[in-house]
């Protein structure tokens, strides 16, 4: 009974997460020529979507970063 107290919703959530990253990889191990400034890969399709959303997201945070700085510095 303790154990069923400790499961909260971030638990709960994180698990469903988890389980969809797997079906996603398992229904996307295709591999996909990737042609960029020259070079050639051969990816399986999850890893090139991976990486494209962490590419993506490190931008996005890099941006808005010096944006808020910029922001702070003309007051």
């Amino acid at each position: 009974m303790d154990v069923l107290r400790q499961i909260n919703a971030r638990m709960v959530l994180g698990a469903l997460a988890a389980v969809a990253l797997i079906v996603f990889i398992a229904q996307n191990t295709d591999e996909t020529r990737v042609n960029f400034l020259g070079w050639d890969w051969d990816l399986p399709l999850f890893l090139l979507l991976l990486i494209t959303i962490v590419l993506s997201v490190v931008c996005t945070e890099i941006v808005s970063w010096y944006m808020g700085r910029r922001r702070r510095n003309r007051r």
